[in-house]
Formats: structure tokens, sequence, C-alpha cells
């Protein structure tokens, strides 16, 4: 997997002006509200679905309950822990950077439920 660099910026007056993964814009698969972080609503909800979806190259498909959970994507294992723990405790009112390496890591430390463990395991190592 080749190192990604996700950056949102926010203007002087704290609204959000861009995400982007290796200076591209990132994808909005969620909310049409766009991005937000450092709290836990639908923006960040967003922001830790599309980040993970780019980090992973899969994007959604379907609706939560129309996934098979033996061949749900990736994302999907870590997508409310990584909401929690990673994209609501960022800064709030400051621009964020976040590195697939601190992804990587963060996933060490999070480790999927074990039925969907080696399909994880096998698109990270992809």
């Amino acid at each position: 997997m080749s190192d990604k660099v996700y950056q949102g910026t926010r203007d002087a007056q704290g609204w959000v002006v861009e995400v982007t993964t290796n200076g591209q814009p990132l994808h909005n698969y969620g909310s049409s509200d766009g991005f937000e972080w450092g709290y836990g609503g639908s923006g960040p909800h967003s922001l830790a679905l599309s980040i993970l979806c780019d980090y992973f190259n899969v994007p959604p498909v379907g609706t939560y309950e129309d996934w098979n959970w033996r061949s749900v994507p990736a994302w999907a294992y870590y997508w409310s822990a990584f909401l929690a723990d990673v994209v609501s405790q960022l800064s709030a009112r400051q621009n964020f950077t976040l590195t697939s390496h601190e992804i990587e890591e963060w996933m060490a430390r999070n480790r999927p439920h074990q039925e969907g463990e080696q399909h994880v395991l096998a698109l990270i190592r992809s």
C-alpha cells in the first residue's frame, strides 16, 4: 500500500475549506453536509468513512443493512471506532494531517472481530 497523507484545512473563520489525500480532493462518501472533525456528528462520520474507503481503496456499496458480513469491505470493521478514536479527537478548530502510517498504527491497536480479520488483513497487505 502506498503512503497517503490526509489533510484537512480551515479558513480564518474556522470553516472547512477542503480535505485532501496526497493533495487531491478526498471523495465524500457520506453526508451532503460535507466534512468536519473534532466531534461525533454527521460531518465527522462522513470524514471517517471517506478516509477509510480511500485508505483501503474500496468505496462503500449498498447500505449497512445490505452488507454480507462475510464479505464486508475492510473499512466497515473500523468505521465506528475510527470515528470515535481518531476523527472526533482531531482539534475541532485547527487543520489536521493524518498519514497512512498513523492509520496503520491505530488499526494494529484496534483489531476487528475475528470473523472478518483474515479479510481485513488481506486487504491491508494488498
